[in-house]
C-alpha cells in the first residue's frame, strides 16, 4: 500500500510532468484512488462506472471498488486500431517505434502518424446490451481527439443514462498545442502528458498488468 506522503508525490508527477514515463501498477492504483475521491466527493450521487475497453479496464475496476459501485464495460474501435494490431504483429516493430521517438528529427513525423491513426474514424462500438440508470461515471485512461469518450456517451445515452461524468488518466493537451479546440473537456483528469501506461506492451509492467487483468476476470 502506497503512503500518504508517497501518493501525494505519485499525484503532483503525474499532474506536473511533460515527460512520457513508465507507470507502475502502484501508481495506477495511487491516481484511480485519486480519480475516486473527486468523483465521490462532487459527484455522490453517481449510481455506476462503465469503462472503455480496453484501456481502462484496470483503472475502472479500482474506481467502481472505491466508490462500492458496480461497472461495465464498452468497447470502441477505430480504423487506427486494427492498422496497429497489424503492425505489433511484426517482430520489432514497438521496439523501433520507440527507439524512432527518442530521435528528435524522427520523433514528430512519428507523433503525427500516432495521432492519425488515433483519430482514424470508429468503425465498430459494442454496447453490450447495457441498461444503465440515469447517474454514471465513465472512465478511460487518455482522451486525445475526444472521438472514443463522444462516441462511448452516445451508447451511454441510448442505454439509459441521462447524467454523465467522465473521468480520465490524461486529457491530452495535444489539440490545445497546434492551436485547436478539443472536442471534449472530462470532469475529472490527473495530467496533461499521455504515458507508458502498464497495458503499453512496451511498459516493463506490461505482464503484471496482463496476470492482474486475468485475476480480476476481464479478457485481455
Amino acid at each position: 500500500m502506497i503512503s500518504a506522503e508517497n501518493a501525494s508525490k505519485t499525484i503532483s508527477k503525474y499532474s506536473q510532468t511533460n515527460e512520457k514515463l513508465f507507470m507502475t501498477m502502484e501508481e495506477v492504483f495511487c491516481l484511480s484512488q485519486e480519480l475516486s475521491r473527486r468523483i465521490g466527493r462532487e459527484h455522490p450521487q453517481i449510481e455506476k462506472v462503465v469503462g472503455i475497453a480496453n484501456g481502462a479496464a484496470m483503472m475502472t475496476k479500482i474506481i467502481a471498488d472505491e466508490l462500492d459501485l458496480s461497472f461495465d464495460m464498452v468497447r470502441i474501435r477505430r480504423n487506427g486500431s486494427f492498422l496497429k494490431d497489424r503492425l505489433e504483429k511484426f517482430p520489432g516493430v514497438r521496439k523501433i517505434a520507440s527507439l524512432i521517438y527518442g530521435i528528435p528529427i524522427l520523433n514528430w513525423p512519428m507523433v503525427q502518424i500516432m495521432q492519425w491513426l488515433n483519430r482514424a474514424p470508429i468503425v465498430e462500438s459494442s454496447e453490450s446490451a447495457l441498461l444503465l440508470p440515469k447517474k454514471v461515471v465513465l472512465i478511460d485512461d487518455v482522451i486525445d481527439s475526444g472521438q472514443s469518450v463522444l462516441a462511448a456517451i452516445d451508447i451511454l445515452s441510448n442505454s439509459g443514462a441521462t447524467d454523465i461524468t467522465c473521468a480520465v488518466m490524461v486529457w491530452s493537451d495535444w489539440a490545445e498545442r497546434r492551436g485547436a479546440t478539443p472536442l471534449f473537456e472530462p470532469d475529472y483528469y490527473i495530467g496533461r502528458r499521455v504515458q507508458h501506461f502498464p497495458w503499453s506492451k512496451n511498459n516493463p509492467n506490461y505482464q503484471e498488468y496482463c496476470e492482474w487483468i486475468a485475476a480480476n476476470g476481464f479478457v485481455s
